[in-house]
């Protein structure tokens, strides 16, 4: 890592992208020395969705699975048991979007979809969902389904027919747009699942 990616952790600057990724690789190094009753996570980088043209709406639902193929291998460093979902409950996809910070998490285990964003907005419809995040979440959510259907993963059905939640948080803030990045890291650390315990 550089030194002023190092250096944006000091505030008031936003965090560089390169800090998220050396989060995900200690979050992934530290997920081999869980316990075996603990839930299993992976931590995909922010490569796997950062390819312009997979976040571009016009382009076709193949084209956009190809470079996310291509991103997850690359992400995973073609390790084909996590290309594959084995052994993985929770999959996290960090993402950013105009210098903010989110989080998507499949739950693959107990299949659900959520967004956890530390931005305080409120949201009525998946529509106004697919507005706020420019449609990336839901390109993601597509990519996602084609990916575990082609792996013949239970969860595929599950997703293809819900939608994401947004989860609300107490600490979720509209004063603080700068911190996005530091919200997400401790996300990533926390989360497990499980809202009502967390």
């Amino acid at each position: 890592m550089e030194r002023h990616a190092l250096e944006s952790l000091a505030s008031p600057t936003k965090l560089h992208s390169q800090v998220i990724e050396a989060w995900c690789a200690l979050m992934n190094f530290e997920e081999r020395l869980r316990s075996r009753e603990s839930i299993r996570r992976y931590f995909f980088s922010l490569e796997v969705m950062d390819d312009v043209n997979l976040r571009s709406t016009p382009y076709t639902h193949k084209t956009h699975y190809n470079l996310f193929r291509k991103s997850l291998l690359s992400s995973t460093k073609n390790n084909w048991d996590v290309v594959n979902m084995r052994d993985i409950d929770l999959a996290f996809f960090p993402m950013v979007q105009d210098h903010h910070f989110y989080l998507v998490v499949f739950n693959l285990k107990s299949p659900s979809i959520v967004i956890i964003d530390n931005h305080r907005r409120h949201v009525n419809y998946i529509e106004d969902l697919i507005k706020m995040y420019k449609g990336v979440s839901d390109i993601l959510q597509c990519c996602m389904i084609k990916h575990l259907t082609s792996i013949g993963h239970a969860a595929a059905s599950f997703f293809a027919e819900n939608s994401p939640e947004r989860l609300v948080m107490q600490w979720q803030t509209d004063q603080n747009i700068d911190d996005s990045g530091v919200f997400l890291m401790r996300h990533m650390e926390t989360y497990m699942g499980d809202l009502r315990t967390w």
